[in-house]
């Protein structure tokens, strides 16, 4: 809004209040086939989603408003983000105590976004995310009372929109590599878990203590982290 000649001066500041809005569209599919042998069983799948949204904000009142129109729009722009993946799962069971799984997946994004924020901030980028997630887990039941485990698995993750509408540099996809170790032991009356992990991370998104005007945690990325610890759990039925 520019500013206001009046016959005491020229006003560049006074009060006014915006309201953002979103208009958005998401759709999408998803096939999948599924095998159940005797020992295996295995899913193929595939799946497409488009999230096209509108940002925009307008002023629906204004202390000082010879030039500024009703429902002003002050900012606009819009993201679109195609998001494919396949994965493939499969459980082997070797024999009546041990088994096995092994779960692949295959993610591409395409990431634009296009206009302008409600800061004037000018947003033109057209990114291309493509992500391989695999994980792998073994069970071992020792008796009908005792059940260890361990895992290992990757994820990874493009940013948010908000991470790239609040920061001031462009933030980078996030990556975790998680390692569980776990033992289970069950009664018909009492149940008992432990679970032992470890976490590491690279260029992880993590809060800044700030918070944007609409209410959002800002994040920024971080080079190097980590998460170590252990979950523990009970569970007593002392009735049928």
């Amino acid at each position: 809004i520019s500013p206001i000649e009046t016959s005491t001066g020229i006003i560049e500041y006074a009060d006014v209040i915006p309201q953002k809005w979103l208009y958005n569209h998401y759709y999408g599919g998803t096939v999948y086939a599924e095998y159940n042998g005797k020992n295996i069983t295995s899913t193929l799948s595939a799946a497409y989603s488009r999230y096209d949204g509108d940002h925009y904000g307008e002023v629906i009142w204004a202390e000082y408003s010879p030039n500024v129109s009703k429902d002003h729009q002050f900012y606009f722009n819009n993201t679109l983000k195609d998001d494919m993946n396949v994965f493939w799962k499969s459980t082997y069971n070797i024999n009546d105590a041990l088994s096995f799984y092994i779960d692949l997946q295959y993610r591409h994004i395409d990431y634009t976004m296009k206009g302008v924020e409600d800061k004037n901030a000018v947003i033109d980028f057209d990114n291309r995310y493509s992500f391989f997630n695999p994980k792998a887990g073994i069970n071992y039941q020792l008796d009908e009372h005792h059940r260890f485990y361990m895992s290992y698995s990757r994820g990874s993750k493009e940013p948010n929109r908000s991470d790239y509408t609040d920061s001031d540099i462009e933030p980078r996809p996030e990556y975790m590599d998680d390692i569980e170790l776990g033992y289970v032991y069950s009664r018909p009356s009492l149940n008992l878990s432990a679970n032992v992990y470890y976490m590491y991370y690279r260029d992880q998104l993590v809060p800044t203590g700030r918070l944007d005007d609409s209410g959002y945690v800002i994040r920024t990325n971080v080079d190097k982290s980590y998460r170590l610890g252990i979950e523990l759990a009970a569970g007593y039925r002392p009735f049928k």
